[in-house]
């Protein structure tokens, strides 16, 4: 049996898996070796793009139940440390009551930051963390995708303060050239989005723009190579020597 056929035939894992109704992101996520698989490609993508390993201190932004935290212990055993947080509290709290007494390294917030989509009742407006840490890579799946552009303003002073000299930052987001800074919910745009922020796309020069405001830089970019047709960036410090790539799919 191949290593795809084997993911795909599980039922189980070595963590709980979260209940039908928290995974989100697509129907595919209700079949458990789907879900198990996709958050394994996802870990192999960061071992590729961020330098991923075990000794890894991982920052997953937007982490819902845990996808990427279940590809890491399927494929990698473990790292050195996984902090989730998410705006959603209850996908919070099922991690902590499930995941959490499961993963001595690993450790879960919820983020009381206001998102009309995920969060309507959220008052704050800052990003932070209970005690200071640093990451070698924080993951944003499908985070700035449902975000305007002030908000994501307000997000990335944070992850500039809590990346690590070296570290990397990998992120998907709607992105094209020649459109309005930021349009919620466009039509004729990949499939029919519907709720509010169920897609923000954004003028690729001005999110370029804002990420070099806050003194980070494009080390590699892939367009409409994911989810409903996200491009993914890769970050790190701004003045970092580095190897730029640009990636058309």
């Amino acid at each position: 049996m191949s290593e795809f056929e084997n993911i795909m035939s599980m039922t189980e894992t070595q963590l709980p898996l979260p209940p039908i109704e928290l995974r989100w992101g697509g129907p595919r996520y209700r079949d458990d070796g789907e879900y198990i698989r996709s958050g394994v490609m996802n870990v192999r993508r960061l071992e590729a793009q961020c330098e991923l390993s075990k000794e890894s201190r991982v920052l997953d932004v937007g982490c819902g139940p845990g996808r990427l935290l279940t590809g890491i212990i399927h494929h990698l055993g473990g790292i050195r440390r996984y902090v989730g947080m998410d705006v959603y509290e209850p996908a919070i709290e099922w991690l902590q009551n499930n995941v959490a007494p499961e993963t001595p390294s690993a450790s879960f917030h919820h983020l009381a930051f206001h998102n009309a989509r995920y969060n309507p009742k959220g008052s704050a407006r800052t990003v932070a963390l209970p005690k200071p840490e640093e990451f070698d890579c924080i993951v944003l799946f499908s985070v700035f995708s449902h975000m305007v552009l002030n908000d994501i303003g307000l997000y990335l002073p944070f992850l500039k303060s809590v990346l690590a000299p070296a570290g990397k930052i990998y992120l998907t987001v709607f992105v094209e050239d020649g459109v309005e800074p930021e349009t919620e919910n466009p039509t004729d745009y990949h499939r029919d989005w519907k709720g509010p922020l169920h897609c923000v796309r954004l003028n690729r020069q001005v999110f370029e723009a804002l990420l070099a405001e806050n003194q980070l830089q494009v080390e590699r970019f892939e367009y409409r190579h994911t989810n409903d047709g996200q491009s993914s960036y890769v970050l790190g410090h701004h003045g970092k020597k580095f190897t730029a790539r640009v990636v058309n799919s």
